[in-house]
């Protein structure tokens, strides 16, 4: 079993976190660096939680990334994510955040 299956995301991105991985793998990024990717999108939708948040807006993304820096955190997630808000996408957009559970297109 690869190990970014392995990775558990809990909270409001869950049902999107096997479609984000699969995207990341179809673009190229290794196990280990998708796996990765995979844990900070897990802490991103933790963060959500923890804000009360079920959706995300561009405003919304930058604030996080503004406390994960002021946490001392350095690694960042990969494109596909940021690219997503702004093609309309992610929950409460009415549309998939990422790659539906059948393996489908990420919209946009």
């Amino acid at each position: 079993m690869l190990s970014w299956t392995k990775v558990r995301v809990a909270g409001p991105l869950a049902p999107y976190a096997r479609g984000f991985g699969r995207e990341l793998r179809g673009c190229g990024f290794t196990d280990l660096s998708t796996a990765e990717q995979l844990r900070l999108m897990s802490h991103l939708s933790r963060w959500m939680t923890g804000e009360g948040l079920d959706a995300l807006s561009c405003e919304q993304i930058a604030a996080y990334c503004a406390a994960r820096k002021a946490g001392g955190y350095v690694a960042r997630l990969a494109w596909p994510l940021w690219g997503l808000p702004r093609r309309g996408a992610g929950p409460g957009a009415g549309r998939d955040l990422a790659v539906p559970e059948d393996g489908g297109a990420v919209p946009g």
